[in-house]
């Protein structure tokens, strides 16, 4: 039986949290309100397909949080943000995991979120792996398909050039969209090395010493991806598209639409907006032009209203979706932080 929760709790109220965690908790508890589990992975393992999970506010460690119960939730509790840190490794079909604060850092130095299942969904949390390994991980003990990465802020992810914020390992038909991707180690995203017919649209990636790389290994290639309407900029090593194809090239792979800027600290990068003349994609109609976010140095990565970009570029994010009341407040806090960066310049 779903838990009632107050009538002026935030609009996850209405899905109902069927059990409960918190700090404060104790794992022989009920998995209540008033007798809350005290762990992430007590709070999974006690849920049914369905079901969601809630967590209060606090910080839960753990070295490995496995979800393997297909189609239940696990989100913050409505109102408050949870923070889980340690790697995370989702084996359950159509789990959705959301409005959580993901910190993957681990002993093992494995990828986290690693998504081995199918119609898995991360949305709306924010994810970082400092020092240690790649962020996303879509696949690599398996195929998997129609993975969804969207609306979360994905950062500071590994530790080399390696390290990824999403890692496209083996998966059909993802959909990367939405995301703000910034200051990861390696790659802001690898499609790779096997990745077909995935859709990354809507995304900022920005500040990665690579922004997106297309690669293959020796037996596949990433075919038949597309990427458009993202803002792609200011790669701080390399470019912002490239390839790596050390066997088979990949074919059918689409950059178009997007808005690109150089940035690089060397030149050489900034040639057509920092995309590469490797082989294994095409690029179309591409806008090469300055982003001019609201506040770069606050990692405010929404487009002021003189951006160039809002020409391509669509986020769901932004103060022109959702309520009037919300896009008014949003678009009152743009301005605000707006004002801000340009008083820093």
């Amino acid at each position: 039986m779903p838990i009632a929760l107050p009538a002026a709790a935030s609009a996850k109220a209405k899905v109902g949290c069927t059990k409960i965690a918190s700090p404060a908790g104790s794992d022989s508890g009920a998995g209540t309100a008033g007798h809350p589990f005290a762990t992430a992975q007590r709070l999974v393992g006690s849920l049914a397909p369905g079901q969601t999970g809630c967590l209060r506010t606090g910080v839960y460690e753990q070295r490995e949080l496995t979800i393997a119960t297909p189609g239940l939730r696990l989100t913050s509790f409505p109102g408050e943000r949870a923070q889980i840190v340690g790697r995370i490794r989702v084996s359950g079909a159509g789990v959705l995991v959301d409005d959580l604060t993901l910190n993957g850092r681990n002993d093992r130095g494995l990828p986290s979120p690693t998504i081995n299942a199918d119609n898995v969904t991360f949305r709306d949390n924010g994810v970082s792996s400092p020092d240690s390994r790649s962020c996303f991980a879509l696949g690599g003990t398996g195929e998997v398909r129609h993975s969804v990465i969207q609306g979360n802020r994905i950062h500071n992810c590994g530790a080399s050039l390696l390290d990824s914020g999403i890692y496209m390992s083996d998966v059909h038909d993802a959909k990367i969209v939405g995301n703000v991707i910034y200051d990861n180690a390696g790659r802001g995203i690898k499609v790779g090395p096997d990745s077909q017919g995935a859709l990354i649209r809507g995304n900022v990636i920005d500040g990665n010493p690579i922004g997106l790389n297309f690669s293959g290994v020796d037996t596949t290639a990433s075919s038949n991806n597309l990427v458009k309407r993202n803002v792609i900029a200011n790669a701080t090593r390399y470019w912002n598209v490239q390839t790596f194809w050390p066997d088979r090239v990949g074919s059918g792979n689409l950059v178009r639409r997007n808005c690109l800027h150089g940035g690089n600290p060397d030149s050489h990068y900034n040639q057509d907006g920092g995309i590469s003349d490797g082989p294994g994609f095409t690029a179309q109609v591409n806008l090469i032009a300055a982003p001019l976010y609201v506040n770069r140095r606050a990692k405010d990565f929404r487009l002021r209203r003189t951006s160039p970009c809002r020409a391509v570029y669509r986020s769901a994010a932004g103060p022109d979706y959702g309520s009037p009341l919300a896009g008014a407040i949003l678009e009152l806090r743009r301005l605000i932080s707006e004002a801000i960066g340009t008083l820093q310049e």
